[in-house]
Formats: C-alpha cells, structure tokens, sequence
C-alpha cells in the first residue's frame, strides 16, 4: 500500500548521455528522497545496479549517496553475456532476467547498492503485481510521475 507520496521537479542539467544516466537523474531522486518523512527500508531503482560498464549504474549511485540498500531494475541490458537466465561480466554473476509478464521481455534485476543479488530477485518477485511488467512500487512511481508530469503540461 501506499504510504507517502512525494516528487520534485528539476531542470535537466546535462543531455542524456548513454551509460551516464544517474548524473542526469540522480539529483531529483535524491531530493525527493530527502523530502520523505517515512523513509523507505529499501529503494527500487528504474535503472541498472552493477549491470553496469563501471558496475556503478543509477541504483548503485543513488543507493550510495543515500546509504540505503537499492535494487535495479532495468528493461534494457547495457552489457553483459547471457547464460541462461543469469548476466555476467567478465566471469563474474551481475545480474538475472526475471520474467514477471507472460509475452513481455524479461526485466533485467542488480543488486545495487548494500543488498545481494539473490535478496533482490527474491523482493523483486514477491512484489510484482499482475498484469503489470514493473514491481509494484515503480508502477505506482510511473504513474505518480505521468498525472505530475500531465499537471505540468496542463499549467503550461
């Protein structure tokens, strides 16, 4: 259930940059992070955690500023050999595809930041909500962000 909703609003600063979206993003996040007054056990990020280049993607970053355990989740594989199900980089276990939708692609789930890869497929999994792709609370995220961004453009 919800329990507190929050946003900011910011300017981006830099254009987007393959590879390099936490500088773009994390500012705002972290904001709107400082303004909850329920502070979360556990941050989901819409982004990668160590499936990642530098093994530094927006959940590893944010949950670093914040020094609060994140999970990535991410649509789109930035790097990485696929075996089976599971994503490695240099021999080395990164990350896995966790299926949530039948006839949808996979998400691509990290540990980000302060949590293992195991414990955040398994809170990925127990929190996805059919029929939608994303967990639960980056569902409600999207959509608390759409009716923002909606009123902006209405103010406009």
């Amino acid at each position: 259930k919800i329990i507190e909703k929050q946003h900011a609003i910011a300017d981006a600063t830099i254009p987007y940059i393959h590879g390099y979206l936490s500088y773009r993003e994390s500012p705002v996040v972290v904001e709107t992070f400082n303004k909850l007054e329920n502070k979360p056990d556990i941050l989901i990020v819409d982004g990668h955690g160590i499936t990642h280049p530098r093994k530094m993607g927006m959940a590893s970053h944010i949950g670093l500023i914040l020094d609060v355990p994140t999970i990535g989740v991410a649509k789109r594989l930035l790097i990485g050999d696929i075996r089976d199900d599971k994503i490695y980089l240099d021999d080395e276990l990164r990350g896995k595809f966790v299926k949530t939708k039948e006839h949808a692609k996979p998400l691509i789930v990290s540990a980000g930041h302060r949590i293992s890869l195991r414990t955040a497929v398994n809170v990925v999994e127990k929190i996805i909500k059919q029929p939608h792709k994303l967990p639960e609370p980056l569902h409600l995220a999207h959509r608390h962000a759409d009716n923002i961004r909606k009123e902006q453009l209405n103010k406009k």
